[in-house]
């Protein structure tokens, strides 16, 4: 195994942390935002996770020591980094998708982790004046600890959203498997050096080569972060309380009837009926909105947040779809489906459809919303009362 400049081999190690960390707390940005600007943030997600990860390879290639002055081919060294940006992107965008939650995070984590060693050996064939020779075992190794890296990131991802500051493990274990993954291949490969006229000295040292890499990397993730993270307004005014009703004048206590012992005790107070909000914190295009309660036509669940719609636009809400149902006045809201909330009022019709049924919202615009079969009946009940 070759020799290694061991301030290089940490930094390399820092590279992968710091992108993955910044590449999580973007995952989490995207999916509290909505439409156009969640995508561009997820691009940006994958793009800084790609150049942290191509990067640390780049900067740990920097820190062999081979037997001979090593240059770097060009084409092959671009043709590394683009691997590297189509590949993460790929585990990212599969991770979001609609499919079961561990079919996502498995085919990302085998198209990413099998990208990235894809990579590395692309990356490593840009080494000049030397031939290098790789041992079947460290390349088995070598794809399996990328997967396995590519399965934590891509499961952190998708995992319920903690605050930022519980991404710092996870990052660090990324980083750690990652050059894992790096290192197990180099330890596998013998570098044969080719008779050659003798290489001239580089334009760049290799260590002010990998110190340009790394601040190029910590720009990229730091400029994304600081872009797209938005700021911490102060929380908007609490939704419009019912105006208060005008005090009523005493009425006076009528006299006992006979045979009923007079009391100097009021009478029991009636209980009050819950309250239900009026208005519900949403976004629209990266502003905050409140939401009247009365529009409201249906909710579908998001992950872990939900998508509120009025019957012409859908506004993103950070609250589970069991938490808003909680909020929401039973007589005029129903949970028709695990994923769906719907207006009664709004629901025209019922119909049966395979093993459920369908729930017809009808105008401004129609919508078929899923009724769950075990539900299907309670829905009818309750349509028929409300049409009554």
């Amino acid at each position: 195994m070759l020799a290694h400049s061991p301030w290089l081999v940490g930094l390399s190690i820092i590279i992968a942390a710091q992108g993955s960390y910044v590449g999580l707390l973007l995952a989490d940005e995207g999916d509290r935002a909505f439409g156009m600007r969640r995508r561009f943030i997820l691009a940006a997600s994958a793009f800084t996770l790609a150049t942290s990860i191509w990067s640390m390879h780049f900067v740990a290639m920097l820190a062999a020591r081979f037997p001979v002055m090593v240059g770097f081919r060009v084409l092959p060294t671009l043709v590394s980094l683009l691997i590297c940006v189509l590949v993460v992107g790929a585990g990212v965008l599969i991770v979001h998708t609609e499919r079961p939650k561990l079919q996502r995070i498995l085919c990302g984590a085998i198209a990413m982790g099998a990208g990235i060693a894809a990579m590395h050996y692309v990356g490593m064939s840009a080494i000049d004046s030397c031939e290098l020779h790789h041992s079947g075992l460290s390349i088995v190794a070598s794809v399996l600890i990328a997967i396995a890296a590519s399965s934590l990131t891509l499961w952190q991802m998708e995992r319920s959203r903690p605050a930022g500051v519980a991404h710092g493990l996870p990052a660090v274990l990324f980083g750690l498997a990652i050059a894992g993954m790096h290192y197990s291949a180099m330890a596998g490969m013998t570098a044969v050096p080719i008779d050659l006229a003798p290489p001239s000295d580089p334009v760049m040292p290799h260590d002010t080569m990998a110190i340009v890499v790394a601040v190029v990397s910590f720009v990229i993730s730091g400029g994304f972060l600081l872009s797209l993270t938005p700021d911490r307004r102060p929380p908007p005014a609490p939704a419009l309380a019912a105006p208060a009703l005008p005090a009523a004048a005493p009425a006076e206590r009528p006299a006992p009837r006979a045979g009923m012992p007079a009391s100097g005790h009021a009478p029991t107070a009636m209980p009050r009926p819950p309250s239900y909000p009026r208005q519900i914190e949403v976004q629209k295009d990266n502003r905050l909105h409140w939401l009247p309660v009365a529009s409201i036509a249906f909710i579908r669940a998001n992950g872990h947040y939900t998508l509120i719609s009025d019957g012409e636009q859908e506004f993103f809400c950070q609250s589970a779809i069991s938490e808003i149902e909680a909020q929401l006045d039973p007589v005029l809201f129903m949970r028709v489906h695990r994923s769906y909330i719907v207006s009664i009022g709004r629901v025209e019709a019922v119909r049966r459809a395979g093993d459920g049924g369908i729930a017809e919202i009808g105008a401004p615009s129609a919508q078929s919303i899923p009724v769950a079969r075990g539900r299907l009946s309670a829905v009818r009940k309750r349509l028929s009362e409300s049409h009554g």
